[in-house]
């Protein structure tokens, strides 16, 4: 049987740390908090039960790319935003897990290797 990677210890050994986590309130999903760094370049894991359900890349800064998934109407943000919406909802808690990654090129590698290696549900 094949050892299962999509575990949060797996998630911190590739060098994420924790950032800040979704709540439901006023019937819509915030962020906890927003005090992170203010640099571009990210990769992003959200995290539920200490499994990554999504992984994410962005250029932009971390918090302009999380207002994405609070009140853009495009359809990958709105469909992460009920999907995480629905896990708030059941009681259990969203965390977003975060690495900085300036260079484009590596960001995107990363993106795509660790989708193989976790194999999110939330990534189609």
């Amino acid at each position: 049987m094949k050892k299962k990677k999509n575990t949060l210890k797996e998630i911190k050994k590739e060098g994420f740390t924790p950032f800040t986590e979704w709540t439901w309130r006023d019937g819509r999903i915030r962020l906890t908090s927003i005090d992170w760094d203010k640099y571009s370049g990210w990769l992003y894991v959200f995290v539920v039960d200490g499994a990554a359900m999504y992984v994410g890349e962005t250029s932009r800064l971390l918090r302009e790319r999380m207002a994405d998934y609070i009140g853009n109407t495009g359809e990958q943000p709105t469909r992460l935003r009920n999907l995480i919406a629905g896990e708030l909802k059941s009681k259990r808690p969203v965390l977003v897990y975060g690495r900085p990654e300036k260079d484009t090129s590596r960001r995107r590698r990363e993106e795509a290797r660790l989708r193989e290696t976790l194999d999110p549900p939330w990534n189609l």
